[in-house]
């Protein structure tokens, strides 16, 4: 099979460049920059003031407010990244960290922190990717053979697009092979056999085939004591450095790179340490020393620095440069607290400006959260996250609600279940004709009758309720809203048509709108007094669920019951338990279970004699 060439001997990164030595930014390309980092931070406030719809976009100016509106752009913190807090949430690192008591066992969970995140991040990329993996407790065959069987799954379900994401190239690569691949595509991914295999060529092998991802995640794991030792404390100041951790990681192919002789990290190495930040690895993002002043650039970054500054840049060049911008905050950054912006944030901010400011193909679209993430459930997996759940204590069940159980159980795990029969923003839902019963779907943009399954469209209400005097919009899974394509009875949403236009904001009939009601679907232009004469364009719909989430959340319930009712215990308070509390903690944090964990008598072998005395004085 072959192993991973092992690199150079590393050296300490150097700045490359003292401050001076260097030009300062063209002032044009540093206000485009806070400009484009104001601008999308506005974004974010305006959801989290509870803005929906059009309004997310109010206050910024008109071309942004345009390429926002269309284009997938993470947040200027990383720590706000949809991703990311999903990610963490599942992780819940300070719940695993309470339950370990020994410093062996803590020194351990760090290991498995460095191992999940990068399993993760460089296979899947995915909150549900994640969710369905779950947490490794270690790593070696099971775990492999455990990862190839969830892809497997997920291609025979055609879930491959939920599980990998399109915004990294190595799980790109394998979320492009297995959606329009075939069996020899899925041999080549999970074996890396038959007549599509890769011929031992770097980077296909690993961009490619899990046999190649395993290979770098085995490199990883011998090296997560090293990486443990060093985001340790320094002994006299008490402050971690995430320098120390990525020097180590430039050490391994894909987390670095040899610029000069010497290895540099690289992007990979920059997204898991900052991961890595808000966990026990790191204490906790405020005690990192250099989060102002060092952050690995990656290619994006390098090329948003190129164009800024009118030059070419050398990956030696870049935490000097981005210091330069960093250091223009005080001035420029509107959005909150100076000593909120780390040099992350910029190197992040550069490799965004640089694809709105080229407009090509590495641009996605935004289509919001997705409709559906389906985990494969049955009564083992849904037993498993709920032992887990009650262990952590993420939350706390007395009785039977499993209704309740079920939401704060599918919060956990990424799902979004409906919530009564009301239509909110951010609910999916799919379109039936009143009249023939016929589901819609959208085929080359335009909207007719389902012929495979319907589509799923993403409800954008100004504010909370869908209300059909204040006007809303369906945004389709191309990212575009549906609305009538011409002076005709066609309705669609073309993959370029526009967004948040008046043409395509919709109103119907009624006030609230509650599931399975027909009603008038309509552009809202044509309730206008103004233009009494236009031509009417309606359908007669009914809004409803889709289908596979209907089947998703009723089947979530049926299990989550049958687990209460048969799977679990309760405590001398009526609360819920696992029935095994020991076992579930091994799992959660990668130890073997002690005799402490559980009462001597649940795990004795030895048989009971009869003898009250006698058995009692066993125990």
């Amino acid at each position: 099979m072959g192993t991973l060439p092992r690199p150079a001997k590393r050296a300490r990164l150097s700045e490359g460049h003292s401050n001076a030595e260097l030009p300062e930014p063209p002032l044009k390309g540093v206000k485009l920059l806070y400009d484009f980092m104001n601008a999308r931070e506005l974004v974010r406030k305006n959801r989290e003031t509870g803005k929906g719809g059009a309004r997310l976009y109010e206050g910024l100016p008109a071309d942004l407010a345009q390429y926002f509106q269309r284009h997938c752009c993470p947040n200027v913190h990383r720590w706000h990244d949809r991703t990311t807090s999903g990610l963490h949430h599942l992780c819940a690192a300070k719940h695993r960290w309470r339950l370990c008591q020994t410093d062996s066992e803590r020194y351990a969970l760090k290991q498995l922190f460095i191992l999940n995140f990068a399993v993760w991040r460089f296979i899947g990329g995915t909150v549900l990717f994640a969710s369905e993996v779950g947490f490794l407790p270690s790593w070696g065959k099971d775990q492999k053979a455990w990862i190839r069987q969830v892809v497997t799954r997920a291609y025979r379900h055609g879930r491959i697009r939920d599980l990998f994401t399109d915004a990294y190239k190595g799980p790109g690569a394998i979320r492009a092979e297995l959606s329009a691949g075939d069996e020899d595509s899925l041999e080549r991914v999970l074996y890396n056999r038959g007549p599509k295999q890769v011929r031992w060529a770097e980077p296909d092998l690993t961009f490619h085939t899990l046999v190649g991802k395993f290979r770098l995640i085995d490199r990883l794991w011998e090296e997560s004591p090293s990486l443990v030792d060093a985001a340790a404390p320094n002994p006299q100041t008490g402050r971690v450095e995430m320098r120390r951790v990525c020097e180590v990681l430039s050490g391994l192919p894909y987390f670095g790179g040899t610029v000069e002789g010497r290895r540099e990290p690289g992007f990979f190495a920059k997204e898991l340490v900052q991961d890595l930040l808000d966990t026990p690895v790191f204490g906790h993002r405020s005690a990192v020393a250099d989060r102002f002043s060092y952050s690995p650039a990656g290619p994006g970054a390098l090329e948003g620095l190129r164009l800024i500054y009118r030059r070419r840049i050398t990956p030696c060049e870049a935490v000097p440069l981005m210091l330069k911008l960093l250091a223009y905050a005080h001035k420029l950054w509107k959005q909150g607290p100076v000593n909120e912006l780390e040099l992350h944030d910029i190197q992040f901010m550069l490799c965004e400006l640089q694809k709105y400011l080229h407009s090509g193909a590495s641009l996605r679209d935004y289509a919001g959260p997705p409709c559906l993430q389906n985990l494969p459930l049955s009564l083992d997996f849904v037993q498993k996250r709920l032992e887990e759940a009650l262990v952590l204590h993420l939350f706390t069940a007395k009785g039977e609600e499993s209704g309740r159980i079920a939401r704060e159980l599918a919060d956990w795990l990424g799902l979004r279940l409906h919530q009564g029969e009301e239509i909110r923003d951010g609910d999916h839902v799919v379109l039936r004709e009143a009249g023939s019963g016929a589901l819609l779907e959208l085929v080359n943009g335009l909207l007719q009758p389902a012929q495979r399954k319907a589509t799923p469209f993403r409800v954008e209400a100004r504010s909370g309720a869908l209300c059909g005097q204040e006007g809303f919009f369906l945004r389709a899974p191309n990212g575009a809203h549906l609305g009538p394509t011409s002076a005709s009875s066609a309705w669609g949403a073309p993959a370029q048509s526009g967004r948040f236009s008046e043409g395509r904001e919709l109103s119907v009939d009624v006030g609230k709108v509650s599931l399975g009601q027909a009603v008038v679907l309509c552009p809202k232009w044509q309730t206008n007094d103004s233009c009494p004469k236009c031509f009417k364009l309606s359908l007669r719909v009914r809004f409803e669920r889709d289908i596979l989430t209907k089947t998703l959340e009723d089947e979530l319930l049926d299990l989550v019951e049958q687990v209460v009712r048969l799977k679990l215990g309760t405590d001398d308070l009526g609360q819920l338990c696992a029935l095994d509390p020991g076992k579930v903690r091994a799992r959660l944090i990668g130890c073997e279970p002690s005799w402490t964990d559980r009462p001597d008598w649940q795990t004795r072998s030895a048989r009971l004699t009869g003898n009250w005395e006698q058995d009692c004085g066993s125990l």
